[in-house]
């Protein structure tokens, strides 16, 4: 039976504790084009209920159904980690939403508790990290960023920053 890839990333969500209802019922939506439904993946696309309280008991025995483990909390984080980067390498989301996507984890994940020497490092992102902080700045200070108010010029640069970063992750921590 062939497994969406969506529900092992919903799993690690969950394994967070960042997922949503929606985010579950959209896995198993995933899971059923692809090919797999069971009783539950069934249960859960038609929930009426929109709690995650309604959604996780069914979500869990739909894992249980297609022999999806749920990761651990650092598999987890690891898979979180990996989507928006590499959407942000490819081009295929814009870097601001995968930066903050991956603060949503760094959050989650108490990575700052984790970090040695860098916000981020024990994981390889502290260079996202602090690029994600560099775009907050330059967007919290439009006015301000020189003298010729280029304010998209430094936007752009720190966009393409972004990429190189993310590129360089996937280089390093490659699958």
């Amino acid at each position: 039976m062939a497994t969406s890839s969506e529900l092992h990333f919903a799993a690690a969500q969950l394994a967070l504790r960042i997922a949503s209802a929606a985010d579950l019922k959209a896995a198993a939506s995933s899971a059923a084009d692809a090919g797999t439904v069971t009783p539950n993946i069934a249960a859960l696309i038609t929930l009426g209920d929109d709690t995650l309280a309604e959604a996780e008991p069914i979500f869990r025995k739909a894992l249980e159904e297609v022999g999806v483990a749920t990761p651990t909390l650092d598999e987890a984080v690891w898979l979180l980690l990996r989507k928006p980067i590499s959407a942000i390498a490819e081009g295929s989301r814009d870097a601001e939403q995968g930066l903050k996507e991956i603060m949503t984890v760094y959050s989650a994940a108490n990575l700052h508790g984790r970090s040695t020497q860098y916000v981020g490092d024990s994981h390889g992102i502290q260079y996202l990290v602090g690029t994600y902080w560099e775009i907050h700045d330059v967007q919290a200070h439009s006015t301000e960023v020189d003298f010729q108010r280029r304010y998209g010029d430094a936007l752009q640069k720190l966009r393409d920053v972004a990429v190189e970063h993310a590129r360089a992750w996937l280089a390093a921590h490659a699958a």
